[in-house]
């Protein structure tokens, strides 16, 4: 199926909801286009589930921590400098979660290079939460780009389930979340500064973290507006 007809499928599939729901105000500027009915309801956790609730663990040396998929490959590629960098001086472990064998994987592993570096296999997706516990930092490099400006900041949210301070790409749509006390918001150029801040900080930023998300993201209080919508277009 070419790319043009899955688009066309989109389009078509929006146009004819009675009503959408969006994660972010700039997705919600590109789905406006196709259906006013639409609302933003943000990305949100049950914290009380399983994969959310294990105990940190303790760490010898600080490790830093970043989840995600091969979708993710030219991400990467902004910190794979200051990662090794920090790595190199003996200032960090590394890990590297979602891993499922495959040629990009491997290619994505092959950047970084060191005893510091550890890779975490994929997992389910109602597990994967888990490998959040080996972090005391996590990152979520982002380039900004109008396709990645209508993502959401579920790193940031995934991260405040374990207490974690994390340092995120200055961009859209983590720059919804500016105040945010227990984000850190890194500039191309500023990865390597903003880790050793964010581990220097760590327990203040994560608390902070944590504190900010449970009371904007939690999934009970967006379940209440996602039925009152649900409610609206089924009268």
């Amino acid at each position: 199926v070419s790319q043009s007809r899955y688009k066309n499928a989109i389009k078509d599939a929006l146009h004819y909801a009675d009503g959408v729901t969006c994660t972010t105000r700039q997705l919600l500027d590109q789905v406006k286009q196709y259906n006013k009915n639409s609302i933003v309801l943000p990305n949100c956790l049950d914290y009380e589930h399983e994969q959310w609730k294990h105990s940190r663990l303790a760490n010898e040396k600080p490790k830093v921590g970043w989840v995600g998929g091969i979708t993710h490959h030219e991400d990467l590629k902004l910190i794979v400098d200051d990662i090794t960098r920090l790595g190199n001086e003996g200032l960090i472990d590394f890990y590297l979660c979602g891993y499922t064998p495959s040629d990009i994987w491997d290619s994505i592993c092959s950047m970084f290079k060191g005893d510091w570096f550890h890779v975490v296999r994929g997992t389910s997706a109602n597990a994967y939460g888990e490998v959040y516990k080996h972090f005391d930092v996590a990152i979520a490099p982002l380039q900004s780009t109008k396709f990645n400006s209508c993502k959401s900041e579920l790193k940031i949210i995934e991260a405040s389930a374990y207490d974690l301070p994390i340092v995120v790409s200055a961009c859209e749509p983590y720059l919804n979340r500016i105040d945010n006390g227990g984000v850190i918001f890194a500039k191309p150029d500023e990865w390597y500064d903003s880790i050793k801040q964010a581990l220097s900080n760590a327990s203040r930023l994560g608390s902070n973290n944590a504190h900010y998300c449970k009371k904007f993201h939690g999934i009970k209080l967006w379940n209440i507006e996602r039925m009152k919508f649900y409610e609206s277009i089924c009268k």
